[in-house]
């Protein structure tokens, strides 16, 4: 994870959202629903990666939804014999709820507290 605050990680297995914080910026967190699958590709990482634009249009297309919705969140080379002959890997990807526009930003804090007086009055 990388050090600018609002960064996260979210470890699908164990279901643990980490997200950095530093300073006094203000982080907004919202759940969408989604599902994920995957789906077996034959084709090598570098040819996915340099038609993944057209691999999400072609399947919202086919699953008749928007393509702003489908996000790819692993891909995993094959480890079986079979599979490497094949040149295939296997594609997970997410199908969100519609985005929504973020939520309006959130007033800032109230400021700190004056000093307590000093104990013989003078400031």
């Amino acid at each position: 994870m990388d050090d600018t605050a609002g960064s996260y990680y979210w470890d699908m297995i164990d279901r643990v959202l980490s997200i950095a914080v530093k300073g006094n910026e203000i982080i907004t967190i919202r759940t969408q629903n989604a599902v994920k699958t995957s789906l077996l590709v034959q084709t090598s990482i570098e040819e996915f990666f340099s038609a993944q634009s057209s691999f999400i249009d072609l399947l919202a297309g086919v699953l008749n939804i928007p393509a702003s919705t489908i996000r790819i969140v692993e891909i995993v080379e094959a480890t079986s014999r079979r599979h490497l002959l094949q040149n295939s890997m296997q594609v997970s990807f997410a199908v969100v709820s519609s985005v929504s526009a973020p939520p309006p930003p959130s007033p800032p804090p109230p400021p700190p507290p004056p000093p307590p007086p000093h104990p013989d009055g003078q400031p």
